[in-house]
């Protein structure tokens, strides 16, 4: 038999917890992102925001459905979105440590 979350039930608070403090945190991420060579990769700034947005809706879907095809598509948007994030970023910094003669 398949458990459902309910109102009364510890563990929907606890989701509604854990999506409040990633929402909470979003705003203050991003910022720090958007400063960082994140934004002045390859995705520029409106791509970045849109692969943050990306991890943090798949964050959220993830922590509300148990079910495996979410969980797939979850996992598969946070990675993706994350790769981009960090191509852009690599993207930024590459050869920002060499040595200029």
């Amino acid at each position: 038999m398949e458990r459902r979350d309910s109102k009364g039930n510890g563990g929907f608070f606890i989701k509604v917890a854990l999506t409040v403090a990633i929402l909470l945190m979003v705003f203050p991420a991003f910022l720090l992102l958007s400063g960082a060579p994140v934004s002045f990769g390859f995705l520029g700034f409106d791509g970045s925001l849109v692969a943050f947005a990306t991890c943090v809706i798949s964050l959220i879907v993830l922590i509300w459905k148990r079910d495996k095809r979410f969980l797939w598509v979850g996992c598969l948007f946070f990675v993706l979105g994350a790769g981009f994030m960090v191509a852009s970023y690599l993207d930024a910094t590459r050869g920002l440590g060499q040595k200029v003669s």
